[in-house]
């Protein structure tokens, strides 16, 4: 994954450092240490995903991928060593930035902000922002591999991660809103959110619920790709 995954860790850590330092309290909601992460992951499982797209899609444009279905005749060994790659690169570019980001930050936010920085809450939310990236990345294989195309796939990961998941949860209808919660871009907040955050009627799940949804976004087109990959020719 080249030189990325270092860029994408640095940009977290700048957008972390510049909302630290503007964030001000905004009552009666409160304020928490861990909030200066979200921001630079949300930037981050976009950049993630984009990649690990290259992953799968990189071998198809070059032709490389004959070359290691040759090598490994059972294919599914091919697939679970990229998303093996994809989804730890994913959880320690955000996790290490975003810690990093959530120390560095505190002394500008003291005055105002609850400190989560070393409770067991705080470390969830933290741990729980590289597991969402983690299971975008995992999705992004999986779509990889059923649509071949590096652009197309990556089309379809902004689409369902940012464009549609906003869209539907601005139109003022109430349907529609239920729906866009349950779309991976939205879900994943919930992953991330300490317990006064969390609000269903606001798209914020608590973290089990947000985790079986973001994991059937993530499982679902992996396990098609992995049957598409066995069966289709490269």
């Amino acid at each position: 994954m080249s030189q990325e995954p270092r860029l994408t860790f640095g940009r977290t850590l700048g957008i972390g450092m510049a909302l630290a330092a503007g964030t001000k309290p905004t009552p009666p909601v409160p304020t928490y240490a861990t909030d200066v992460d979200q921001p630079g992951m949300l930037l981050g499982q976009v950049v993630i995903a984009i990649l690990a797209v290259l992953m799968v899609t990189g071998e198809y444009t070059s032709g490389e991928i004959r070359t290691s279905l040759l090598a490994v005749p059972p294919r599914w060994p091919v697939a679970a060593a990229k998303t093996a790659i994809a989804v730890a690169t994913a959880f320690v570019v955000t996790v290490v930035p975003g810690y990093v980001v959530t120390l560095c930050g505190w002394p500008l936010q003291r005055k105002f902000a609850v400190d989560d920085r070393f409770t067991g809450t705080g470390v969830r939310v933290i741990a729980g922002a590289g597991l969402a990236v983690a299971l975008v990345a995992c999705m992004a294989i999986g779509i990889g591999m059923l649509v071949r195309s590096g652009a197309a796939s990556i089309a379809v990961i902004v689409l369902v991660t940012i464009v549609v998941p906003n869209i539907l949860t601005s139109v003022p209808v109430h349907w529609l809103d239920t729906v866009g919660g349950y779309l991976i871009g939205n879900s994943i907040q919930g992953l991330m959110a300490v317990p006064a955050q969390i609000d269903p009627t606001q798209g914020v799940f608590t973290f089990g619920k947000a985790l079986w949804i973001s994991a059937l976004w993530a499982v679902v087109p992996l396990a098609a790709g992995l049957a598409v990959l066995r069966r289709r020719d490269a």
